[in-house]
């Protein structure tokens, strides 16, 4: 009970607005140093992960292909336009020598324990440029558009970058 008669007169005194400005301030302060954590990314990690994740996309590709009907056993390669983009967090400052006035403009970067690395702001992932599936039903015409159909919706490339083969 003691507990809160002691954080009761925190704000029934004099100081009590003062007080409670200070740590409305703090927990503020907080929101923001907090908030941009979880939302740090490596554009060195990104990149790799790009090319892993254009191989695991192709196994996933494979697996499920080959759950359709008539499609039986199935490879998938999947060509990139480009790896991809990041949009890096940039400061402007605003330095004056004398009377003159120039804006500098230097890339965020943070710490980790890792090292250091630019902040990224914006990812874009690398383009499809196009596709090739092999599969032991790709001689039916109807299986080849069931593949197209799939390929298209899951990459959102148009059908004409999907080329479709039969097996050997």
């Amino acid at each position: 009970m003691t507990d809160f008669k002691f954080i009761r007169n925190l704000f029934t005194k004099k100081k009590g607005l003062t007080n409670l400005f200070i740590i409305l301030l703090l927990g503020i302060l907080l929101l923001f140093l907090g908030g941009g954590l979880g939302s740090k990314k490596d554009p060195h990690a990104s990149t790799n992960m790009q090319q892993t994740s254009a191989e695991d996309l192709e196994r996933k590709l494979e697996q499920t292909l080959s759950q359709i009907k008539g499609v039986g056993n199935v490879k998938v390669m999947i060509t990139l336009e480009d790896s991809g983009s990041h949009e890096l967090a940039t400061d402007m400052q605003d330095i004056k020598r004398g009377e003159e006035s120039n804006l500098e403009q230097k890339t965020v970067i943070i710490g980790g324990s890792g090292g250091s690395s630019p902040y990224v702001v914006r990812e874009k992932s690398a383009n499809v440029k196009g596709v090739i599936v092999v599969a032991e039903g790709g001689g039916d015409p109807s299986v080849c558009e069931t593949i197209k159909k799939a390929v298209a919706a899951v990459l959102t490339v148009m059908p004409h970058r999907i080329e479709v083969a039969k097996m050997t």
